[in-house]
């Protein structure tokens, strides 16, 4: 098993949450919570550092953290390194097979989240099968809520709308607040509810990201080499 680091600066994601003016019919766009006005790391932010190791001759895993004041929090995903065939219908390129979201406070660990996904059997390029998660998250966000911090945590499903997304709303010290998954017409997990989560955020969910203080991609940078 070989193990590497690199440390690089991530880009806050870029998520379907984009922000919605004030309107009569939108009150909550009007609520005093303000977002924020400029994506500057904190002070005592540190760079966030990705470690892959490799567990066998496809398979590694690696581990994205984002930090902001005591909340520390890292992605752990493993992957399989291969793409699936252009004729399946998630196109997932490496493999996701499982990704795990793990919550700290002054690095006592909170909880461990794993990604709720269901298990799809799909054919990849080199005409074999795998099975895989039918959704990868792919943006974590810390978000700043009338009520308190929490994190906000986003996945894609590999294709269209016909494809299951994921949403998780997760408090600083590891409670789940909302977590809603599924597709536009079947709704596979629910837990809580969206209008606590709206309240907890003082607005619209769809306008979480506005909210953020610090935000970090879980995929891996195309420049990164992971021959091995």
């Amino acid at each position: 098993m070989k193990i590497f680091s690199i440390t690089i600066i991530l880009t806050i994601a870029c998520v379907s949450c984009q922000p919605e003016h004030a309107t009569k019919e939108n009150p909550s766009a009007e609520k005093e919570v303000q977002p924020r006005t400029e994506n500057k790391p904190a002070s005592n932010a540190e760079k966030p550092q990705i470690q892959i190791t490799w567990l066998n001759d496809s398979v590694y895993q690696y581990e994205v953290e984002i930090r902001e004041g005591d909340m520390h929090a890292t992605m752990l995903t493993t992957c399989q390194d291969d793409s699936v065939d252009t004729a399946e219908r998630a196109l997932f390129k490496p493999v996701y097979l499982e990704q795990v979201f793990s919550i700290y406070i002054r690095d006592s660990l909170m909880a461990k989240v794993k990604n709720p996904g269901r298990a799809i059997r799909q054919k990849l390029e080199r005409g074999t099968y795998a099975n895989m998660l039918d959704n990868f998250i792919f943006s974590v966000e810390i978000v700043k809520g009338e009520k308190g911090l929490f994190y906000a945590l986003e996945a894609y499903g590999g294709c269209n709308a016909a494809c299951p997304g994921l949403e998780m709303y997760i408090s600083k010290e590891g409670k789940m607040l909302f977590l809603d998954y599924g597709t536009e017409d079947e709704v596979y997990l629910r837990k809580g509810s969206r209008d606590k989560m709206e309240a907890y955020l003082g607005a619209e969910l769809i306008r979480c990201s506005d909210y953020a203080i610090r935000g970090v991609s879980t995929g891996l940078p195309q420049k990164v080499d992971l021959k091995h």
